[in-house]
């Protein structure tokens, strides 16, 4: 007969404080103002925050739901191309990068977004997947583009001002050398 005793507090005890650590961490994360998320190798999300779940299916949409939803599918047609390539560009360098574009919230508008992401490691250095950030700037983004625009416009209006004054002025020269 053999008996073996075997004391577990101190398993107990870092359970425990494992258990504080995931309970902290969610709260930080849901109480951000931003969309926040933790990723697979795979591309799954293990972790969305309240924020992340909002925007993609709304109130009434669930968490599983939200984790579950291929982001790819979400970005604008015209930025799609872009954005799926610069991710995949900085996921191959293992260094944190960061994406800008549209993408189609719950409700059927799209926001734009600016996201950074980074890669995560586990205990033994092998990438596990990828942690991510991103904001809602639409407003900021609607104002330089209206900007932009607003610029493009005076240059034009500029240009053309500038080839009617030349061309007034070479008239008046053409004048001046018959007179």
């Amino acid at each position: 007969l053999v008996v073996v005793v075997q004391d577990g507090s101190e398993q107990r005890v870092a359970e425990r404080a494992l258990k504080e650590s995931e309970a902290r961490f969610k709260r930080i994360a849901n109480s951000a103002p931003a969309l926040m998320w933790v990723t697979r190798l795979d591309r799954v999300r293990d972790f969305v925050n309240d924020h992340y779940v909002a925007f993609v299916v709304g109130p009434n949409g669930s968490r599983e739901e939200a984790r579950t939803v291929d982001w790819r599918l979400r970005i604008h047609p015209d930025d799609h191309d872009r954005i799926v390539g610069d991710s995949l560009a900085g996921e191959a360098t293992l260094e944190a990068f960061t994406l800008e574009g549209r993408y189609l919230r719950h409700d059927g508008e799209y926001r734009w977004l600016r996201s950074v992401s980074q890669p995560r490691f586990g205990p033994d250095g092998d990438l596990i997947g990828f942690i991510g950030v991103a904001s809602d700037i639409t407003v900021a983004k609607e104002a330089e583009i209206e900007l932009r625009r607003s610029v493009d416009d005076q240059t034009r209006e500029l240009a053309l001002s500038e080839a009617r004054f030349r061309a007034v002025f070479d008239t008046v020269l053409e004048v001046l050398v018959l007179m």
